[in-house]
């Protein structure tokens, strides 16, 4: 039985993903139809905030495009395997650069390496260096 979280929307969308994505634009909504009267009572802060939010929707959206880039990444490989008859379970790493003659290295994961679930930790962490980096940028 699949767990909620393995879950699909379309076939195409994971459907945590999508669920945190359409919480985090509504209260994006909500602040930009007050944004004038918290920007003018506290400005700092609310730059601070809307910088936060804008950063933990980025972060969503890079995670759905990991995932579904992931997901069509093994379907595919899933499909040759099949046509040629054999499924190969490991990708080669790493080839050798022309510009430096040095192995480059590979800055994606397979599947086999890491789980792909939501990381709620990286967002946290996107979402503090927004709040605490929007001051800086002022």
């Amino acid at each position: 039985m699949a767990r909620p979280w393995d879950r699909y929307i379309f076939n195409t969308l994971p459907l945590p993903h999508t669920l945190l994505l359409i919480f985090l634009l509504s209260i994006t909504f909500r602040i930009a139809l007050s944004f004038h009267f918290h920007y003018g009572a506290r400005p700092i802060l609310t730059l601070c905030v809307v910088s936060a939010l804008l950063a933990s929707i980025s972060d969503t959206l890079a995670q759905m495009v990991e995932l579904i880039r992931a997901r069509n990444k093994a379907s595919l490989k899933l499909r040759e395997g099949v046509l040629n008859g054999e499924i190969e379970l490991e990708e080669k790493q790493g080839s050798l650069s022309p510009r430096f003659d040095s192995p480059r290295s590979s800055f994606s994961w397979n599947t086999v390496e890491r789980p792909i679930d939501f990381d709620f930790p990286r967002m946290i962490r996107f979402m503090g260096y927004g709040f605490f980096f929007a001051p800086i940028a002022v």
